[in-house]
């Protein structure tokens, strides 16, 4: 069986379409087409290609048919200055000098990421730190890792990792795999069929 994740970046699905994230993303553990039917009808001749880099050139022409301007450009700097983990300002001095309020930044990153900006840096502040700890030559320990990224103790570091991926770091590390060099962190489960 032929599998293909596609990761987005912040506001990159949204690139895509007008609606909101999370109306987009409802029931996305199940196959889903967000775009009207044009990505099944895709579907066929993807998994007809040969290579990867033919499943590529094919995603990539029809995502840039479907690419639409953001309504509100300021947003990506917003986030990039939201996932600042290391000497990153505190949120309502972010929102500030973007003259938002702190309430209307919360809304804007409930629709277009369905987060709170707390816990989009939580998430920022967990995936930094397993890219720290997957990096070829890190002789980190979790409590070394956990200080450097502005996590209370090692036992923050814990907690926040068995909140977002019901493992602890250790185990996480050894379940998981990493993905090309995006940092991307998966744990890949082999599809067995019983007949």
């Amino acid at each position: 069986m032929r599998k293909i994740a596609i990761v987005f970046e912040p506001l990159g699905l949204q690139a895509l379409s007008q609606q909101p994230l999370l109306r987009l993303t409802r029931g996305a553990v199940t196959p889903v087409d967000p775009f009207g039917g044009q990505l099944t009808q895709l579907i066929p001749s993807l998994f007809a290609s040969a290579t990867a880099e033919e499943w590529v050139n094919d995603l990539d022409s029809f995502f840039l048919t479907l690419t639409k301007p953001l309504t509100y450009p300021v947003l990506s700097s917003l986030i990039q200055q939201t996932t600042q983990v290391i000497d990153g300002q505190p949120l309502h001095q972010i929102a500030s000098q973007y003259q938002l309020s702190r309430r209307h930044m919360g809304r804007l990153f409930q629709y277009y990421l369905g987060c709170s900006p707390e816990t989009y840096r939580q998430i920022a502040r967990f995936r930094y730190v397993l890219q720290l700890a997957t990096q070829l030559g890190t002789r980190q320990t979790f409590t070394e890792l956990a200080y450097q990224t502005g996590h209370a103790d090692q036992a923050h570091w814990n907690k926040q990792c068995r909140k977002w991926t019901g493992y602890t770091p250790s185990t996480l590390l050894t379940v998981g795999t990493q993905l090309g060099q995006q940092n991307l962190f998966w744990r890949l489960i082999e599809d067995h069929t019983i007949i």
